[in-house]
């Protein structure tokens, strides 16, 4: 083993959006070896005990023998079987609620740094040495482990995407002249999306394909509705102006980086953040756009929206507006500067480590 080579331990709760958030950190570091751990508990009791034992014990240094008593307690034994065999790690990284506990006691363990990526509930982020938030969970009070980013580490850049363009080009038909990546989240508190609102989203891209030689990429999201999903592979799965259609309910060839990476313009639907950062990470003009609301009261990422929009290659629009705001970005000639919020959380990394 290299004496410069940085051995990181992702714990992950195998939800793909958490997931992809630590491996968008650790893929911006260089000389970077990782190995991963699905973290499972014996029950969901087990995971809520460990939250708060480790609420009460996290800003002690407790002994080995009780580090070892708590993960014993709560966690599988294929889980602890993983944790066995880890030899050598310089720091520990994780993204959720479920598997910060762990990452705490693991970093006491293992004599290694910790790093969460989001705000984890309960535990919260006082305990780890480093906290990767996005500007929606920023606290009042500036901390000294805070690493601030505009939205969440991903594993988005254009320079990723102009290499897997290049492979898919060989086995598609983009023949347009221009190609849309359309994204399609779901409901939440503040947010929800009628069928009718698609439906008319729909009919506006493919007229705008008939008059502009467009092509449609699109994707749905696990929180996309079934009525939404069967709406559109009614009206677009398997039609020549949409080669690719991700629906989350069923089995895919493609995926939504292979969207980005094909696309000219992205359309994100506001409900998804985390979709709109990878979107704005991907070095292609952008279109947030307006969904149904639930509550009058605006949630908390509609002020890194309005940011946003201050760069001439974003827009945040209303569907009525859709028609007029598409053809006028494709037009136009631009520099765009892609958000770069998983080099900022790997450079934060990197100073924790004294490696920078």
């Amino acid at each position: 083993m290299g004496e410069n080579v940085i051995h990181v331990l992702i714990l992950s709760d195998q939800k793909p959006g958490h997931y992809n958030q630590s491996l968008g950190v650790v893929e911006r570091i260089n000389n970077c070896q990782h190995q991963v751990i699905n973290v499972a508990y014996r029950g969901k009791s087990h995971d809520n005990l460990l939250r708060i034992v480790t609420c009460i014990l996290g800003r002690y240094s407790l002994p080995e023998k009780i580090i070892q008593f708590c993960l014993r307690l709560t966690l599988s034994s294929k889980t602890l079987n993983a944790i066995a065999s880890i030899q050598h790690i310089d720091l520990i990284l994780s993204t959720g609620s479920s598997v910060a506990a762990v990452n705490l006691l693991l970093g006491q363990l293992f004599n290694a740094q910790t790093v969460t990526c989001r705000r984890p509930s309960p535990v919260g982020t006082d305990f780890f040495d480093l906290a990767i938030l996005p500007q929606t969970s920023w606290p009042k009070q500036e901390k000294p482990n805070l690493c601030q980013t505009t939205g969440g580490p991903n594993r988005i850049s254009p320079e990723k995407l102009k290499d897997q363009a290049k492979l898919l080009r060989r086995d598609l038909n983009i023949s347009s002249s221009a190609t849309i990546g359309l994204l399609i989240g779901g409901g939440d508190r503040y947010h929800t999306i009628r069928r009718q609102t698609i439906s008319n989203l729909l009919y506006i891209l493919r007229k705008l394909s008939q008059e502009l030689d467009l092509q449609i990429l699109l994707a749905t999201s696990r929180r996309t509705p079934p009525t939404i999903n069967n709406l559109i592979a009614e009206e677009m799965l398997d039609t020549p102006v949409c080669p690719i259609c991700v629906l989350a309910d069923r089995q895919n060839k493609y995926t939504v980086t292979d969207i980005f990476s094909l696309s000219d313009l992205l359309i994100v639907t506001e409900d998804s953040f985390s979709m709109v950062c990878e979107a704005a990470s991907s070095g292609r003009k952008l279109v947030i756009l307006r969904v149904n609301r639930r509550i009058s009261k605006s949630p908390r990422q509609d002020l890194v929206y309005n940011e946003m929009v201050q760069m001439e290659h974003i827009k945040w629009v209303r569907l009525a507006e859709i028609k007029t705001t598409i053809p006028s970005l494709i037009e136009q000639k631009m520099e765009i500067k892609p958000l770069r919020d998983s080099d900022t959380a790997a450079n934060a990394v990197l100073r924790l480590l004294d490696r920078h």
